[in-house]
């Protein structure tokens, strides 16, 4: 009898593991559920704020806010279906996610729109490294391709804005959002100001600004990835 029960026993062990593991899977697909894009398997809004929060506050590399928005993409909706619009933030979603380093944080925030938290090349010294990182990846985003027999020809603006730590992480976004909107008139990456509070200016001009920052200028683990 002691025999059977203790064999009992373990069944019932065995079955309680199962719950548990079959729960702890539920809620880690609701968590993933929670912070990930369907769409496009990116950080989503809430995703972002998490993953993109938790990498500063860990105060070990200093970072740059890239805002992305797909340029033209209505027109892509109204002239190939939804369908296509969707396969097309899907391919935009996944060269963003392939430029970016280990370390990134890349979301999708909106409709059209994405994030990216980049990390500063390991030893940089500078911001000199960013400016033809932000222009590899412009162009790389700008290379046309095909989806379902339809070519399609658009891009990204893309703007930035270094995080310093003085200004909340939506603050700094929204530096680099509205970098990325003066990128849409000009038609080349922008780079705001640090204190994310002026217009932003052109290209090259912000590396006074930073130049105190103690983090080689060469962008050589973003340009890698362009090939």
């Amino acid at each position: 009898m002691q025999v059977v029960v203790t064999v009992a026993g373990w069944g019932i062990a065995a079955a309680l593991g199962v719950l548990c593991l079959r729960q702890s899977a539920r809620t880690r697909a609701a968590r993933y559920a929670i912070l990930h894009d369907a769409r496009t398997g990116l950080f989503n809004a809430d995703g972002w704020e998490h993953a993109a929060g938790a990498a500063i506050r860990a105060g070990t590399r200093w970072w740059v806010a890239i805002a992305a928005d797909a340029d033209g993409f209505k027109a892509v909706n109204d002239s190939l279906g939804h369908a296509v619009g969707h396969r097309v933030l899907a391919e935009y979603a996944r060269r963003l996610a392939e430029f970016a380093p280990r370390g990134a944080v890349v979301a999708r925030t909106g409709g059209d729109e994405f994030a990216v938290l980049l990390p500063f090349p390991r030893h940089a010294t500078d911001t000199s490294w960013l400016d033809p990182t932000l222009t590899t990846l412009h162009h790389r985003l700008r290379r046309p391709f095909v989806v379902d027999g339809a070519p399609v020809a658009m891009g990204m603006s893309l703007g930035a804005a270094i995080v310093t730590g003085r200004l909340p992480l939506d603050q700094v976004l929204d530096a680099a959002d509205h970098a990325m909107y003066e990128c849409k008139r000009a038609g080349i990456p922008q780079i705001a100001p640090v204190d994310g509070r002026a217009p932003a200016r052109r290209r090259g001009d912000h590396t006074r600004d930073v130049k105190h920052h103690p983090h080689p200028t060469l962008p050589a683990a973003y340009l890698k990835k362009a090939a």
